[in-house]
């Protein structure tokens, strides 16, 4: 990454300098990159069935949609309500806005995260100006503004943090 960094912006070669490269490379012994825990199903389970629905329903269904589906940030954000289909038994949901532009289409089956995600589905205003399915959850109630880009992508943190999973 210097190599590259340097070549491109100083327009220096440092591929040339022996020692440098053998300092670097000494430099680097022992380093280990930080990794960021994964959410796994078990602690998503004790969040849902453990926190309070008054509250963090709509964290909680963020989190079941986002970890069915594997979807980043900005295609929940996308969202729609045109984009979710309620069966008797399952939900389909189809993502057509995604970061390489192919249809990808999943179903929930979690008889309990169902009625989670129709429990938030009812309570959702049924005037509003767009058709972003996320909204702002308050105190029981889904209020008309849709939900930022930066609160979906804190959902996972809060949700850390609530546990205590460092």
């Amino acid at each position: 990454m210097l190599q590259c960094s340097l070549n491109l912006h100083q327009n220096v070669d440092i591929s040339k300098f022996n020692k440098l490269h053998a300092l670097l490379k000494q430099a680097s012994v022992g380093y280990l990159p930080k990794k960021s825990k994964i959410l796994e199903e078990n602690n998503i389970n004790k969040f849902i069935n453990e926190a309070d629905n008054e509250l963090y329903l709509a964290m909680k269904v963020i989190l079941i949609i986002g970890f069915n589906g594997a979807c980043r940030r900005d295609e929940l954000l996308n969202f729609s309500t045109d984009d979710i289909e309620f069966k008797q038994d399952s939900i389909i949901i189809s993502l057509p806005k995604t970061k390489n532009n192919i249809l990808r289409t999943f179903a929930i089956t979690d008889t309990n995260w169902i009625e989670l995600i129709k429990e938030y589905a009812k309570l959702r205003p049924t005037k509003t100006n767009h058709k972003r399915f996320f909204v702002t959850y308050r105190n029981g109630r889904c209020i008309n503004s849709p939900i930022g880009i930066n609160t979906i992508g804190k959902v996972s943190k809060k949700h850390c943090s609530l546990f205590k999973i460092a």
